[in-house]
C-alpha cells in the first residue's frame, strides 16, 4: 500500500454487539489509503476475538490489546501506534457512511483541524442531523468562539468527526487526559487548538452516532475535572475576557456544584481545588445560580488557596444539610 496517509483509531471495550457493524462500515470506505487500528481495551466479551479475525483478513488492520484503562487511554495507545499523516477516530458502537473518510480528507488535508457534522440516533432509533456551518477559521479567537457556539447549541464536539495532524500532536505533546471521563473530546480539541493555524467545519454528516445508554461508565464519573480543564484550556487559548466569560457561563456554576458533590480521591481533590482557585474563585461574583449553597459559597469563599476552598465548600455543605434537615423537621 505504500505510505499511509490516514490512521483510523477505534477504541474497543465489550463491544461485541456493535463492533462488526462499525468495522464493516470503515471497510466500505471509498477512500482506501488508511490503516485501521483496533485497540482492545481489556474486553471480557468476544471483542478481542472479533478484532483478531478482522486483522487476519486485512493486512492494514492492527490490533492492540491492553488491560482495561478507559477510552482515553485506548485512544492514546492508538495514537502511539499510528503511522498516518492524519488521524481520526471512530467509536466501536457507531458507524460511518462510505464517504466519511473521502470527504474529511478532501476538505481537511489543507487544514490543521477539520470537523464534520454527524447524525445522532437515539434509543428509539430516531435520527437527528446535527449540522455544522461551513467555515474556515484562521484566528484563534474565532476558533474559541466557534467551539463555544457549538457547546451552546448542543452540536457535536467530537474527535470522531474530526481530522488531526499527527505531527502537530507529536510536536505539542497533545494526548487525551486519562483522568477525564466526561467530555474528554472537547478537552482534547481545545488543547490541540493551541497549535492550530487553520480550522474548518463542514455541514456534511457522514458519522452516525448512537446515543449511549446510561450503563456507560462515564455517566457515573464526577465532572469536576472536566469543568476546570475546559476553563483552563480556554484561558490558555485566548486573552479575550469576553470569550473567557462566555465559557464561565457554562462551567463556573457547574464546576462549583461538582466541588460540593466531590466524593473521589482526596489527593485529586487538592489538585482540583488548586485549579478551581485559578479558574473559578476569582470570578465567583459572576455566578447566577440562585440556590442557597451557591449564594453562600460566593460570599464566604474569599481565598484561591486549595485548602481554604476545600474547607469552605465542606462547611457550606454542612450548613446547607443542617438547614435542610431543620426545615424538613419543622414541616413534619
Amino acid at each position: 500500500m505504500g505510505r499511509v496517509v490516514l490512521s483510523v483509531i477505534v477504541p474497543v471495550h465489550n463491544a461485541e454487539q456493535t463492533l462488526s457493524r462499525c468495522v464493516d462500515s470503515i471497510l466500505a470506505q471509498t477512500f482506501t489509503n488508511y490503516e485501521l487500528i483496533l485497540v482492545n481495551d481489556g474486553s471480557t466479551d468476544a471483542s478481542a476475538s472479533i478484532c483478531s479475525d478482522y486483522a487476519s483478513q486485512h493486512s492494514f488492520i492492527k490490533v492492540i490489546n491492553q488491560k482495561h484503562s478507559g477510552v482515553s487511554a485506548a485512544r492514546n495507545a492508538g495514537i502511539r501506534a499510528a503511522q498516518g499523516e492524519r488521524l481520526t477516530f471512530v467509536d466501536a458502537d457507531d458507524e460511518v457512511t462510505p464517504t466519511f473518510l473521502s470527504t474529511i480528507m478532501e476538505e481537511g488535508m489543507q487544514h490543521d483541524l477539520c470537523m464534520q457534522s454527524l447524525i445522532m440516533v437515539n434509543q428509539q432509533g430516531e435520527r437527528t442531523l446535527k449540522p455544522l456551518e461551513r467555515t474556515l477559521l484562521t484566528e484563534k479567537d474565532e476558533m474559541v468562539a466557534t467551539i463555544y457556539t457549538m457547546l451552546r447549541n448542543d452540536l457535536p464536539i467530537s474527535t470522531c468527526c474530526s481530522l488531526f495532524r499527527r505531527d502537530l500532536l507529536q510536536q505539542t505533546g497533545t494526548w487525551f487526559d486519562e483522568k477525564i471521563h466526561y467530555c474528554e473530546d472537547t478537552d482534547f480539541i481545545l488543547r490541540y487548538l493551541q497549535a492550530c493555524q487553520t480550522m474548518c467545519t463542514l455541514p456534511t454528516a457522514n458519522y452516525i452516532y448512537y446515543t449511549p445508554t446510561s450503563a456507560k461508565g462515564y455517566y457515573k464519573q464526577n465532572a469536576l475535572r472536566t469543568c476546570l480543564c475546559m476553563l483552563r484550556d480556554v484561558y490558555q487559548l485566548t486573552d479575550n475576557e469576553a470569550l473567557r466569560k462566555q465559557y464561565r457561563s457554562i462551567y463556573l456554576d457547574w464546576g462549583t456544584e461538582q466541588l460540593f458533590q466531590y466524593h473521589d480521591d482526596p489527593t485529586d481533590l487538592h489538585e482540583l481545588a488548586g485549579l478551581y482557585g485559578k479558574v473559578c474563585q476569582p470570578y465567583l461574583q459572576e455566578s447566577k445560580r440562585p440556590s442557597f449553597r451557591h449564594r453562600l459559597f460566593k460570599r464566604v469563599c474569599i481565598s484561591p488557596r486549595a485548602n481554604v476552598i476545600i474547607f469552605t465548600a465542606k462547611q457550606v455543605m454542612r450548613t446547607y444539610r443542617f438547614l435542610k434537615r431543620l426545615y424538613n423537621k419543622k414541616g413534619d
